[in-house]
């Protein structure tokens, strides 16, 4: 092998590439913008890296902030950069007047988050648009003008990329990182130089801080130092450990994930948890995705329409003849896509924003199939310019006609939207409803929760007045699981919810667990139950109203339905729930329960409320156990078993010796059995635990003023 070095090939320093990657790039942007405000003031989607990044504000410690964002499920540079950005929306607000202080910013995103929100989509559709400045850039100086423009088109209007970079979400990111990362491969084999392969791995790394799975590209890194190599006549041996440049570009990677995603691996215990979480979820699937192999789902159908057939098979053809026929360069865009490729089809999990990172280096074949048809036809210019027009126009019809599709639904009300209309003119916030996922996003009646929690006391008096002069609603949400989906089969059983006015179910979610009825058949009787006992009051279906969104139907649950259902199937015991206690997540199963429980008691409806309350009771570690022993007891007292419930208060008494609400309820159970002196006793003690001050001390001392004199009867 030749030892004669090769000389660096510099990149051009014409401002032709530039401006038409930046020409591109613009027209990526302006094609986003329609209906960015989508589904707002509801945030439909996920928006996780927003959400997060609001309560890195520290609202759950007053206002405190805290920049562990307490999970690693996720690497964190996509909090940081959506909490840099709510800073400076805050502080320009504060010059303008806007937010007077940070309670402000706090109160203002409870009530509406559509500015936050349209801050956040417009920083993704930014983002987006780097991502299509970068690939233009490697097009154009692969295959020219022609190629750029056609590149840049293609990806402007692929419905994949234009739908998720409406999104706030990670994906958005690391497609950006990941176009960065292949322009800096490319230019590291093309020109050798240090500095290229460096920027490679701190965009690979950046890509990793937003989401794992761009480490993927240090790979495709690492074999274009190893191609690089070959071509400057040096020994391949040692496997590149040798050069310098390799050990260069696996610093910089490395200090890019750990510099922006500094808390990723400091807590080992959250790290294994959340890895170990999302290891399951790749390795035994998503509920509700394709069942068919990921090597046929994402070619067959995700990057077929992400690219139109005819883009893809242009892709496809001009990145196999380049690097067949070409080799070099073309070999490093080829391992820009295969072991990205070939490691997300293997998954179980299967998701088309998983195609997003190798849209770009992918769509780089379209600068092969120019030269393709160049080598074909060298000495017709004419025909060659007719042969790429044609194909490039014929790619562009399917993507465009996808995406005037999309942009022409996202400017309607979606079925989530017209369902929330429905419930808040026609039905109102009175009842109680039983919600499944995906169904209208109504204002959840928190009051109680935010005037007992840390950031209240911080509010002023005007503050609280608008976070709270708003509609609420009650609701109980069904939980969803993606994966162990078996765990939610306690809650799907109609009996479960008498104390509730209406269920309001998603097309989304039913119709998962309808393409499996005999794994599924708890949840499907569960929706024939509703057929049967329930009256359908509204249904919103996306077919007839030409709109997006799930199917929304809402039943109505009258006391003349829960009286058939407990007559021909009997009402639910505590041993109904023995067999399921083994399969059940125990976080959402309390508060599932707990909500049953209160909405029961607020219903006067006594008898439930003891049952629900007394599973936990059952049921619970032992450091809630008294917690729900007195709601137990409360539920008790109101069905006038004095006796029992004095026995259930002693014992909550000798674990809380200092709690005023079960001294008091216990007096008044004392009182109705004629006990008088001791009744007299805990309502002293009742009024020393809680103030006179207090309602629970005022209470008391009504009590006391109204109790007859003399000794116990």
């Amino acid at each position: 092998m030749s030892k004669t070095p090769v000389e660096p090939t510099p990149w051009s320093k014409d401002r032709q590439p530039r401006l038409v990657a930046l020409g591109m790039a613009v027209l990526a942007l302006l094609v986003r913008i329609p209906h960015l405000g989508w589904g707002l003031p509801d945030i439909e989607e996920e928006a996780f890296p927003m959400k997060k990044a609001f309560e890195m504000w520290g609202w759950d410690q007053g206002g405190a902030l805290r920049l562990d964002p307490q999970t690693a499920g996720w690497p964190s540079l996509t909090f940081y950069l959506h909490l840099l950005v709510q800073h400076i929306h805050y502080g320009l607000g504060r010059l303008t007047g806007k937010f007077e202080d940070k309670f402000d910013y706090y109160v203002a995103y409870q009530v509406d988050p559509t500015q936050l929100a349209l801050i956040s989509r417009g920083l993704s559709i930014v983002v987006a648009a780097v991502a299509v400045y970068a690939t233009v850039r490697v097009a154009v100086r692969l295959g020219g003008t022609l190629a750029g423009v056609w590149a840049g088109l293609l990806l402007a209007v692929s419905p994949l990329f234009l739908t998720e970079s409406q999104l706030i979400a990670p994906d958005i990111y690391i497609a950006m990182f990941t176009a960065l990362a292949v322009w800096q491969i490319v230019r590291a084999y093309d020109t050798g130089e240090t500095r290229s392969f460096v920027w490679a791995g701190i965009w690979a790394g950046l890509g990793a801080a937003a989401k794992y799975t761009p480490a993927l590209f240090c790979v495709s890194l690492f074999a274009a130092l190893l191609l690089r190599r070959r071509r400057e006549g040096k020994s391949l041996s040692m496997l590149g450990l040798d050069d310098r440049r390799l050990g260069m570009a696996a610093l910089a990677s490395v200090l890019a994930f750990c510099l922006t995603s500094p808390y990723t691996l400091a807590d080992l215990e959250t790290f294994k948890r959340d890895v170990a979480y999302q290891s399951t979820h790749l390795s035994q699937g998503h509920f509700g995705t394709s069942e068919q192999s990921g090597w046929i789902y994402y070619i067959g159908t995700v990057l077929w329409s992400a690219l139109g057939p005819v883009g893809l098979l242009a892709c496809g053809l001009g990145l196999a003849w380049a690097a067949w026929k070409r080799r070099g360069v073309w070999l490093v865009v080829a391992l820009c896509v295969l072991p990205f490729y070939a490691t997300v089809a293997s998954l179980e999990t299967k998701f088309s924003r998983y195609m997003l990172p190798i849209l770009f280096p992918l769509v780089l074949g379209l600068a092969g199939f120019v030269v393709m048809v160049q080598r074909l036809w060298p000495a017709h210019t004419t025909r060659q310019r007719v042969v790429i027009a044609v194909v490039a126009l014929a790619s562009l019809v399917a993507p465009v006609a996808r995406s005037l599709e999309y942009h022409t639904l996202q400017g309607r009300a979606s079925t989530q939207e017209l369902a929330k209309r429905y419930i808040m003119r026609e039905i109102g916030p009175e009842p109680f409803f039983a919600m499944e996922r995906y169904t209208p996003f109504l204002p959840y009646d928190d009051r109680a929760e935010v005037q007992a929690g840390p950031v209240y006391p911080f509010l002023r008096p005007a503050q609280r007045e608008r976070l709270f002069d708003r509609q609420f609603y009650r609701y109980q949400n069904l939980p969803l699981y993606s994966t162990h989906v078996q765990l939610s089969e306690v809650y799907y059983d109609l009996r479960l919810l008498t104390v509730y006015d209406y269920v309001v179910t998603s097309g989304s979610v039913q119709n998962r667990y309808e393409k499996n009825p005999s794994r599924f058949a708890t949840q499907v009787r569960f929706y024939r139950d509703l057929d049967n006992y329930c009256t359908l009051v509204k249904e919103f279906l996306p077919e007839e109203l030409n709109t997006r969104g799930p199917a929304i139907r809402v039943y109505q649950f009258d006391a003349a339905a829960k009286q058939r259902i407990i007559a021909e199937r009997g009402d639910i015991d505590v041993a109904w729930f023995t067999p399921h206690l083994a399969n059940v997540h125990a976080p959402h199963f309390y508060a599932f329960m707990e909500a049953i429980g209160e909405f029961a008691l607020e219903r006067q409806d006594y008898a439930h409320a003891e049952l629900y309350y007394r599973v936990l009771e059952q049921t619970a570690p032992q450091a809630d156990k008294v917690y729900f022993a007195q709601e137990m007891a409360r539920a008790i007292l109101h069905q006038n078993r004095f006796e029992e419930a004095v026995a259930l208060y002693q014992t909550v008494l000798a674990h809380e010796s200092n709690n005023a609400v079960a001294a008091g309820n216990l007096a008044l159970a004392l009182e109705e059995l004629g006990r008088i002196n001791e009744a007299r006793n805990w309502y002293q003690r009742c009024l020393e635990l809680a103030g006179a001050g207090s309602q629970e001390g005022q209470w008391a001392q009504r009590r006391l003023s109204q109790l007859p004199d003399g000794s116990d009867g």
